[in-house]
């Protein structure tokens, strides 16, 4: 099987799951590293309180984006991820990163 890296190493697009509005979060710091670097594809915030983050229009979900996503970023508290997961799934997201501390809490590693 082929493994298709492309999505994920150079997306067209990015969909930020737990962008923040706050510069101390790591959301926050995430999508501005990428208006900061100058990234040319679309950018998405998707943030369930906020209208808009770094002059970047906020989706209560990726599921409310209309438009194709190859990358999503989840920085997000991680007893949410799992659902976070499952969205992207559903909206035919290419990859996924997941930033997210506490899974430590939840297994042995």
């Amino acid at each position: 099987m082929k493994i298709d890296l492309k999505p994920m190493l150079n997306p067209k697009s990015v969909a930020i799951i737990g962008a923040s509005r706050n510069p101390d979060k790591v959301g926050h710091v995430i999508l501005q590293n990428y208006i900061n670097s100058g990234y040319a594809g679309k950018l998405f915030a998707v943030n369930k309180s906020a209208e808009s983050i770094l002059g970047i229009k906020a989706h209560t979900s990726i599921t409310d984006i209309k438009e194709h996503i190859d990358l999503a970023v989840i920085a997000i508290p991680a007893e949410f991820v799992p659902k976070a997961l499952e969205e992207c799934g559903k909206s035919g997201v290419k990859s996924v990163i997941v930033g997210t501390a506490g899974f430590a809490e939840i297994g042995n590693n």
